[in-house]
């Protein structure tokens, strides 16, 4: 039977497996980490763990008979998105992409100390030119090791309370005292809390949209009248869904 292939990550894999299976449709999920396999685990019989290349993909498509692609990863998978989407051109399969609607609010003209960049290089090439002491990393552990590694006098980085991501710091010689585990979404008061708690002069984070927590995040650097430096979201491709229910809709009747 044929199968329509959720790439699973965010939150609305929870919806969208739980609508597709209560209309008997054929499902099978796949996530990157470990973690993945605990959070969606009420889906096991559909669930997979898998770290798949452009070719592994083909592999996949063709091994379980997707016959359409429903794509929930993360934003910032970039690479993910974009091997899923041209093997979606390659097999001839509809390739359907949900991201979280991303704020309205346009936060750049609206404070002098947020300030947008492109990419973890460019913001580590901002602190460094703005000369910001106290850093709070709230990407969470992709790409913590570059800040790591950029010798900032000090680093705060907010990861999931996970045991192997507080080894891989740990074992990287990064001070405990810095590594804040904690499972988001947060509110702005807890944002405003870790500032304080950090002493921080920069927040950095990702625009992960209204659903990811970012608002409370730059809300929280201007109460504290502190920098925030904000990794714009990337531009995705295909069929893109900003409204989850439409998306699920659509995945149904097509």
């Amino acid at each position: 039977m044929s199968k329509i292939w959720i790439i699973g990550g965010t939150t609305e894999t929870f919806q969208t497996a739980e609508k597709l299976l209560s209309n008997k449709k054929d499902i099978i999920i796949t996530v990157a980490t470990k973690y993945g396999l605990e959070e969606f685990a009420k889906f096991s019989p559909y669930l997979l763990q898998k770290s798949m290349d452009e070719s592994q993909m083909e592999e996949f498509c063709k091994e379980y008979n997707i016959k359409k692609i429903a794509d929930i990863s993360h934003p910032y998978a970039q690479n993910v998105s974009k091997n899923a989407l041209e093997i979606s051109k390659k097999l001839n399969i509809p390739y359907f992409r949900y991201e979280r609607k991303n704020t309205n609010i346009n936060y750049e003209n609206a404070d002098k100390n947020i300030f947008y960049v492109n990419s973890h290089s460019e913001a580590i090439s901002l602190a460094k030119e703005k000369k910001f002491q106290k850093i709070l990393l709230t990407t969470g552990i992709n790409n913590a090791f570059d800040y790591v590694y950029a010798n900032f006098p000090q680093l705060y980085i907010r990861i999931l309370p996970r045991s192997e991501q507080i080894k891989m710091l740990e074992d990287a010689a990064f001070p405990s005292k810095n590594i804040i585990a904690m499972q988001g979404p947060f509110s702005l008061e807890m944002n405003i809390a870790t500032i304080k708690y950090c002493n921080a002069d920069v927040l950095i984070t990702k625009q992960s949209g209204t659903a990811g927590g970012y608002d409370e995040k730059i809300q929280a650097s201007i109460s504290c009248n502190i920098s925030c430096v904000v990794i714009k979201r990337p531009e995705s491709n295909g069929t893109k869904f900003e409204n989850l229910d439409e998306f699920i809709q659509c995945l149904i009747n097509n």
